[in-house]
């Protein structure tokens, strides 16, 4: 199976450096620039498109269709695929959290990667989640077809955190702007998802 890794557009919580796991927030004029420029970059049509199930991804995922007329490709959705959930941190900034939440805030800052957000998920959690979709993915698709998948930088880490275990955790060094694009050939890989 070769995935092709979209991180969805500019979203306007995005520009106002707002967490946004679950919640919506639509696409500014720059995220849906962003998604033409993906659409640009991407040859050939893929075998199955597949996005979370939250609206930036999915108005992504549209956008880059709509722009190869790939209109005989459904998008589907899988709820797997969604960003981490912040919980009752949702829709505020880092300042706002830290004003009022500072304890909780600290124990983030001391350990991400363990942290579970307030009403929320742990990335533990994220990376159950998110190999629950590869598996199922792997186990409809044949090792030659390709899958678009749309989805959150926090689910774009994990499976590239996934990919290269070797390396350690390298989990906050994968970078993955908004609006780009990564292809990962995974036919000759090793082991199960």
């Amino acid at each position: 199976m070769k995935l092709i890794l979209v991180r969805h557009g500019q979203t306007q919580a995005n520009l106002a450096q707002e967490f946004v796991g679950w919640s919506q927030s639509s696409l500014t004029d720059q995220g849906y620039y962003q998604a033409r420029q993906v659409a640009l970059g991407i040859q050939n049509p893929p075998d199955r498109i597949v996005a979370s199930d939250l609206d930036r991804t999915l108005t992504t995922a549209q956008v880059v269709c709509s722009t190869n007329q790939w209109s005989h490709i459904p998008v589907e959705t899988m709820s797997e695929f969604r960003e981490i959930h912040f919980g009752s941190w949702e829709g505020q900034t880092a300042r706002q959290i830290q004003s009022q939440d500072p304890i909780q805030w600290q124990a983030y800052l001391d350990h991400p990667l363990d942290f579970t957000f307030p009403q929320g998920e742990s990335l533990q959690m994220v990376k159950a989640r998110v190999q629950r979709g590869l598996r199922t993915l792997d186990q409809e698709l044949g090792r030659q077809e390709v899958v678009l998948l749309v989805s959150h930088l926090g689910v774009l880490r994990v499976i590239q955190d996934w990919l290269a275990p070797e390396v350690g955790d390298r989990f906050w060094d994968y970078t993955f702007p908004q609006g780009t694009f990564k292809v990962l050939d995974l036919a000759n890989r090793h082991g199960e998802f």
